[in-house]
C-alpha cells in the first residue's frame, strides 16, 4: 500500500510540474485519467489478505494501465458494490459471472477464473446415473432429483434456476455453502474449484481431502467490468479495459498473472514424453535447481519438466488446494517439515524408497525424521535450515558495539536504536512482516517461545491472549516498526534476505540457509563485513532458533508418479550437491542435508558458517520448545492439520498491526477467538469450557 502511495505522490508532483510549464506557454491540458472500480473479496482471486491484492486486481489495474487509465479498486460487500456503482462513487463493478443484473450495467470483456463443478463428500456414494454422465447436458438432466447448494446471486446459480435444475438450497456463501454439505443439507455444492479449496484452506483446513468433484465439470466462471448505463465515458472506460485486457492475453501478460498466482492449469502431456509439473518455491537455491534442470533431462530424455516457481505463502496455498480437490496437476511438490508427517498420515504422499547408492545414512538424522511417518519417509531433503542472526561487522565496530555470541532481544532493541540510519538507508533491523505461518509467524513464533509462550495449553486451548505473546508482539512491533525498512508487511524472507544483502540492514534474525548468499561476494555486496551469532533469546532459549527443512515430495495424487521419484532423487543425491558446487561455488550448494557435505574439506573452506549452522540444526529441538508444557510438536509451527489456517489468520492480524494499526491488544483478543472458533471446528473441545479433542 506504502509504494502505491508513494508512486501515486510521485505522479501526481510530476504532473503539478508538467502543468506550471504547459500554463506558461500557453499549452492545453488534460488531467491524468483515474477509474474507480467496487469488487467484492473472493479468494482466492482477488482480495487484501493476498498477494499483491491477488490475480484479478492485478489484471484490472494492468488492463487499466494498457489502456491509458489509473485503476484504484475498493473493497466492499457485494449488495454494496454494486450500490457503490450505481450511485457514481464508483465508476464502476468488478463482477465474478453475470451475478449483477444486465439492464443496469453495461459489460466488458472476460477474463478466466476457474472450473465451476458439483462438490460432494468423498464418504457419499455418488449415484451411477450421475457417474455414468457424459457431459454437462447429461449431467443437469439426471440433477432433478438431487439438493444443489448455490450462492445466492451467483450467475450460475440463476442460469440452473431458470433451467429447473435440480433443488437448489441457497446460501449467502461459499463458506456456508460448503458447510451445508458437510452437514448433509444439500446432496452436492455447486462452487468454483479454486474457490471451494480456499475456503477449507484458510478456514475449514479439516475438511482436507474429504471432499471431491465429480468429473464433469458444469462451466467456467469469469470474471468482467460493470458499468452502469449511461455513465459519462463509461463506453471509452470499457473500451480501455478491452483494448488493455486484449493486449494483455496476446503478449502471454494474462497467462503469466495467473501462474504467478498459481492459477493455471498444467502443460498437458504429450505422446511418448512424461511431462512433470514441479510447484516450488522462489528461494535461490530452487531457483538453481530449475537452471541445472536441463542437465536431468538431458540425462532422461523421455522425461520434461514444467516448472511452477510460486512466492512462499501462494505455493502452501496452490498445495494445499492441490490436495483439497484432488486433481493431480502437481507431480512434484515443494513442502516442509511441518507438512511432510501429516499429509503422510492422512495419504496424500506417495512414499520414497531409495537405493543403497542414493546415501540415505548421510542424511542428517534430525532432518531425516523430520520427513518421515512411521518410520518410512514421504520427502526427500532439498536443504534444511535452523535460525541465526546476522549483523555488519563494520557499523557495529563504528558505533563501538560488540556483539554477543548469544544475544537477548533487549540487546537486539538496544542495537537497532543506535545503529538505525534511515537517511542512509541503513535499517536497525530487517525482520519478516510479510503476513503467513511460514513468513512473519515464523520469526513471530521463535519469539513468543523465548519470551515463555506457547500456541496452546495441555487442553488444546489457545494461549494467544497470554503476557508472553503481548510481550514478543510488543517487542516485534517495535523492532520493526521503528527500527525497520518501510513497507513491512511486503518483506518476506526473499525481500529481507535481497535488503541485507544490499547492505540496508544493520542485522537480521532469520533462516541459516541465507549464509550461503550473503557470504557469496558474487550476490552479496556485505560479504566480507558479516558476522553472525545466536538467533536471539529473552525469558528462555527453548524454542528460539526453529528448525526446517524444503522437501521434494511426490503427492499420491499423481499418475506420473515414478518419473517423479526419478527426478527428486536426483535433485537432492550427493551428485547434486557436487553439480551445484562446479556450477556456483561450494558456498552455494544447498546446505543442511548430508552429513558428507559438512565433512567436505572444500566446503569447510568456503563456508565459515558452516560449523555453526550445523551445530543449531542439531540442537532445534521441536519437542522441548517452550518454557510450559504443550501438547504439540513443533517450534514456529504446531503439528496439526488446522495450523496452516490458524497460521494464517494470526499473520494477518500481525500485519494489521503495520496495515491498520491494530494495537497488540487488538491481535491477541482477535487472534484468541478465530483460532478458538477453528479449534472447536475441527473437534479439538466443544466449547471453551470443553475438554480436549483429537489432535489429528
Amino acid at each position: 500500500m506504502q509504494s502505491r502511495l508513494m508512486r501515486s505522490f510521485a505522479r501526481v508532483t510530476r504532473c503539478l510540474m508538467m502543468v506550471v510549464a504547459l500554463n506558461t506557454a500557453g499549452s492545453a491540458w488534460a488531467t491524468e485519467k483515474v477509474v474507480r472500480i467496487a469488487a467484492v473479496e473472493y479468494s482466492p482471486y482477488i482480495g487484501s489478505a493476498l498477494r499483491r491484492d491477488g490475480y484479478a486486481h492485478e489484471v484490472v489495474v494492468e488492463a487499466f494501465r494498457l489502456g491509458g487509465y489509473q485503476a484504484k479498486i475498493d473493497f466492499f460487500p457485494p449488495a454494496r458494490a454494486r450500490l457503490q456503482a450505481i450511485r457514481g462513487v464508483e465508476d464502476g463493478v468488478l463482477v465474478i459471472d453475470d451475478s449483477v443484473d444486465d439492464h443496469d450495467f453495461i459489460f466488458s470483456d472476460t477474463f478466466p477464473a476457474g472450473d465451476i463443478g458439483l462438490l460432494k463428500l468423498k464418504s457419499e456414494a455418488l449415484d451411477p446415473r450421475l457417474a455414468e454422465a457424459g457431459d454437462v447436458g447429461q449431467l443437469l438432466e439426471r440433477l432433478e432429483s438431487f439438493r444443489i447448494g448455490v450462492v445466492r446471486g451467483a450467475g450460475t446459480a440463476a442460469v440452473l434456476e431458470r433451467a429447473g435444475v435440480g433443488r437448489l438450497q441457497f446460501a449467502v456463501d461459499n463458506q456456508q455453502n460448503i458447510d451445508k454439505l458437510v452437514a448433509r443439507r444439500i446432496d452436492f455444492a455447486l462452487i468454483d474449484k479454486f474457490a471451494a479449496a480456499a475456503v477449507m484452506v484458510e478456514r475449514r483446513p479439516h475438511l482436507i481431502g474429504k471432499l471431491e468433484f465429480l468429473p464433469v465439470m458444469v462451466s467456467r466462471s469469469e470474471f468482467r467490468l460493470g458499468i452502469p448505463r449511461g455513465r459519462a465515458q463509461g463506453q471509452a472506460m470499457l473500451d480501455a479495459f478491452n483494448q488493455g485486457l486484449a493486449r494483455l492475453r496476446e503478449t502471454g501478460g494474462l497467462l503469466a498473472l495467473q501462474q504467478d498466482h498459481g492459477l493455471a492449469t498444467p502443460v498437458p502431456q504429450t505422446a511418448g514424453t512424461v511431462t512433470l509439473n514441479i510447484a516450488t518455491v522462489d528461494n535461490e537455491d530452487m531457483l538453481v535447481m530449475k537452471s541445472l534442470s536441463a542437465d536431468f533431462e538431458a540425462e532422461h530424455p523421455g522425461i520434461r519438466l514444467n516448472w511452477r516457481v510460486l512466492e512462499e505463502n501462494t505455493l502452501r496455498r496452490r498445495l494445499l488446494s492441490e490436495l483439497a480437490i484432488g486433481e493431480g496437476y502437481v507431480d512434484v511438490m515443494t513442502i516442509g517439515a511441518y507438512e511432510a508427517p501429516i499429509w503422510a498420515q492422512k495419504g496424500f504422499l506417495q512414499p520414497v524408497r531409495v537405493s543403497k547408492a542414493y546415501g540415505l545414512d548421510d542424511l542428517l538424522p534430525s532432518v531425516r525424521e523430520a520427513l518421515s511417518f512411521n518410520g518410512e519417509l514421504y520427502a526427500l531433503p532439498f536443504y534444511a535450515e535452523s535460525s541465526m542472526l546476522y549483523y555488519r561487522k563494520d557499523l557495529f565496530e563504528a558505533k563501538g558495539l560488540q556483539m554477543p555470541g548469544q544475544p537477548t532481544w533487549d540487546d537486539v532493541l538496544g542495537f537497532a536504536g543506535k545503529l538505525h540510519a534511515p537517511a542512509d538507508d541503513v535499517y536497525g533491523i530487517c525482520l519478516r512482516g510479510k503476513p503467513g505461518w511460514g513468513e512473519n509467524m515464523g520469526i513471530v513464533s521463535t519469539m513468543v517461545n523465548a519470551y515463555g509462550g506457547r500456541w496452546f495449553d495441555m487442553q488444546w486451548r489457545p494461549d494467544l491472549d497470554s503476557p508472553a505473546w503481548r510481550e514478543a508482539l510488543q517487542r516485534y512491533r517495535t523492532l520493526i516498526g521503528q527500527f525497520g525498512p518501510p513497507r513491512v508487511t511486503e518483506n518476506g524472507f526473499n525481500e529481507s534476505l535481497e535488503l541485507f544483502a544490499n547492505g540496508h540492514c544493520a542485522m537480521w534474525v532469520d533462516a541459516t540457509v541465507a549464509a550461503g548468499k550473503l557470504y557469496n561476494p558474487g550476490t552479496s555486496s556485505v560479504a566480507d563485513k558479516l558476522g553472525f551469532a545466536a538467533a536471539p533469546t529473552a525469558r528462555t532459549a527453548k524454542g528460539s532458533h526453529w528448525l526446517w527443512t524444503w522437501a521434494l515430495a511426490v503427492p499420491s495424487s499423481s499418475a506420473r508418479g515414478k518419473a517423479a521419484q526419478t527426478f527428486i532423487k536426483w535433485a537432492t543425491s550427493r551428485d547434486y550437491i557436487a553439480r551445484v558446487a562446479k556450477a556456483r561455488g561450494w558456498v552455494a550448494v544447498p546446505p543442511g542435508t548430508r552429513r558428507s557435505t559438512y565433512a567436505n574439506p572444500a566446503y569447510q573452506a568456503a563456508a565459515p558458517f558452516a560449523g555453526f549452522v550445523l551445530s543449531a540444526i542439531e540442537a532445534a529441538d521441536q519437542i522441548d520448545s517452550t518454557l510450559e508444557p504443550k501438547p504439540y510438536i513443533g517450534i514456529q509451527w504446531v503439528n496439526i492439520p488446522e495450523f496452516t489456517a490458524i497460521g494464517h489468520a494470526v499473520g494477518v492480524n500481525v500485519g494489521n498491526m503495520f496495515e491498520l494499526g491494530w494495537s497488540v491488544d487488538r491481535v491477541v483478543n482477535e487472534s484468541q477467538r478465530e483460532v478458538e472458533f477453528i479449534m472447536r471446528r475441527a473437534g479439538y473441545y466443544e466449547s471453551s469450557a470443553g475438554g480436549s479433542g483429537s489432535s489429528n
